[in-house]
């Protein structure tokens, strides 16, 4: 849902106020409005008046270009492997079960948005310092023979 993705705080607030004034209409007040939730029960149709009627930017409403496309670099990236694991499964006659566990599990990670990447890079980074730290100290190499 980029729409409700790409709103700053104010017009949140003016989407919010808009579906509200809509359910109140309907006889369904909620306390707690979810944006995200309530767009997705919409109809294609119901949505596209929604969007259409929201007091939002018009560049905000529908994606195009760049901001489109990079949304779909992760999904590209997962193609691409899958048809190079796909030439070495051929060419080197892997087993199958190893690799659709591989393929699915890239699947799911180019699912993930970009906070979830730049948290996993995050606790990576730390993980790959607190690793060779501990691994230089410690090491069988770094000791002194007596």
């Amino acid at each position: 849902m980029s729409f409700v993705t790409s709103l700053n705080g104010a017009e949140l607030t003016a989407v919010q106020e808009q579906i509200k004034l809509d359910e109140q209409k309907a006889n369904l007040i909620e306390k707690n409005v979810d944006t995200e939730a309530y767009l997705n029960r919409l109809s294609e149709s119901a949505y596209k008046d929604f969007v259409d009627r929201s007091a939002v930017n018009q560049e905000k409403k529908y994606e195009y270009g760049w901001s489109l496309f990079k949304h779909k670099i992760p999904m590209w990236i997962f193609f691409f492997m899958c048809c190079a694991i796909t030439y070495y499964c051929i060419k080197k006659n892997l087993s199958l079960i190893p690799v659709l566990g591989l393929t699915c599990c890239l699947y799911m990670m180019c699912e993930l948005g970009i906070s979830n990447w730049i948290g996993f890079g995050i606790w990576l980074l730390i993980g790959l310092i607190v690793y060779f730290c501990y691994g230089y100290k410690h090491s069988k190499l770094n000791k002194e023979v007596i």
